[in-house]
């Protein structure tokens, strides 16, 4: 996980304007490789968003999100009942504990093409 900017991300992604670093946004989530929750749409270019990378946890302590590759996800059909996958899956990516199996029902799922993210919706 990573915090960030829309104009921080213009400046180190060297894209020309907003819409096409949302455009670069949109097409890796829609992927799957990245994962947010913000409206870029919406977003001041100067409010932070939270955003991770499929293939590293980043920093910061803020643990509301993993990735399932969506072959996986799939062939397993895992679901909020798969406390065994979703365990696994978390502590893969976080290297640590995951939630208590009671919280398991704050969490939901964004189908990208290639990962599956379950992030927390509380």
């Amino acid at each position: 996980m990573k915090l960030i900017t829309l104009n921080h991300g213009i400046k180190t992604k060297k894209y020309p304007d907003v819409k096409s670093l949302i455009d670069f946004f949109e097409a890796a989530k829609n992927y799957g490789f990245l994962f947010y929750t913000a409206d870029l749409k919406q977003l001041s270019l100067d409010e932070y968003f939270h955003i991770y990378h499929h293939s590293s946890k980043g920093s910061g302590g803020y643990q509301q999100a993993f990735p399932i590759p969506s072959t996986l996800y799939h062939s397993l059909k895992i679901d909020h009942y798969s406390l065994k996958w979703l365990n696994i899956f978390y502590q893969l990516y976080y290297q640590g504990p995951p939630p208590p199996p009671w919280q398991w029902k704050y969490w939901d799922s964004y189908i990208g093409e290639k990962y599956v993210w379950i992030y927390k919706i509380e």
